[in-house]
């Protein structure tokens, strides 16, 4: 029989949102000291892969993902890793103002030893940004705060920390997934697609018959004082949602043709699934269902 052991994991990140760390007992996301920058320009120096990931970023920019489990094989402990990665990026995500990057190297090494192999893992990746004026920064950082706030319960789900109801518990994690897959696709209207799916999920669970209406009816009670909220502007996306689902019209030129780039609509969900996120998880401990869930919906403040 194979012995157990300890291994330490690393992988770089690029993209993740400043002053947002968050760790477990056996994980945690890290920045680097002065002092271990020069790690860094170290691999750079050895692997063109690395030198071209950190291409363009300031080493400031640039932080870690460590994972510390024990497995009989080197292969089991990075795939622990990515794993547990996988779970914290799909938190991430919906605060990032452009998809996360991670790199195709992987520091790895026993716990008892001082020598580290470094390893590729090849995932890829895509980046958008959206411009934004110093007023609408000032209002997405208070956003991103409120919001992992609430994040950090995900979390502890995710780590089995903390119980919820589990039909509910599932919707989340698949929704924070879809989530995440939309914002690294490389076309708008697949990310559009992908975070309606989300925002769907959070909405309107297993439901089969009637969700777009059952979909308008939830969100004006919960999103009518918003400013950004209209019930048109549902019935629009619903609509851009059957063409993507049903009919495969994703490309951008297909929703340009109904009058909605991609792009903006992707950030219409944006808005919606941020404040519905928010709703879920202050309300997931006090609840045994979806519906019940959604009978506590009132102006979203």
């Amino acid at each position: 029989m194979d012995p157990l052991v300890d291994y330490d994991c690393l992988i770089f990140l690029k993209g993740l949102p400043k002053g947002f760390l968050v760790g477990d007992t056996h994980w945690g996301v890290g920045t680097f000291i002065d002092t271990s920058k020069k790690v860094l320009a170290n691999i750079a120096a050895q692997d063109c892969h690395f030198e071209s990931f950190l291409k363009g970023s300031p080493t400031g920019d640039v932080m870690a993902f460590i994972s510390r489990t024990t497995e009989k094989e080197r292969n089991d402990a990075i795939g622990t890793m990515l794993d547990r990665l996988d779970y914290v990026l799909d938190c991430y995500s919906t605060i990032a103002d452009s998809p996360i990057k991670r790199s195709s190297v992987i520091l790895v090494r026993e716990a008892k030893s001082l020598d580290v192999q470094l390893l590729h893992v090849e995932r890829g990746g895509f980046a958008k940004l959206h411009s934004k004026t110093p007023v609408e920064n000032d209002q997405w950082k208070a956003r991103n705060r409120q919001l992992f706030n609430q994040l950090l319960q995900y979390i502890d789900l995710r780590n089995g920390e903390e119980k919820g109801d589990e039909l509910l518990t599932q919707d989340l994690f698949h929704a924070l997934r879809m989530y995440r897959l939309g914002s690294e696709s490389s076309s708008h209207g697949l990310e559009f697609l992908a975070k309606f799916s989300a925002l769907e999920c959070l909405v309107c669970g297993p439901q089969r018959d009637d969700r777009g209406r059952l979909l308008k009816s939830r969100l004006s009670n919960l999103l009518s004082d918003e400013d950004f909220y209209s019930e048109s502007l549902v019935e629009k996306l619903w609509e851009l949602r059957c063409l993507g689902s049903h009919q495969s019209r994703v490309s951008e030129h297909s929703l340009e043709d109904h009058h909605m780039p991609g792009g903006v609509a992707a950030i219409h969900v944006e808005q919606m699934f941020s404040c519905v996120l928010y709703f879920f998880l202050d309300n997931l401990k006090t609840v045994k269902n979806l519906d019940e869930l959604w009978t506590k919906a009132g102006p979203f403040s």
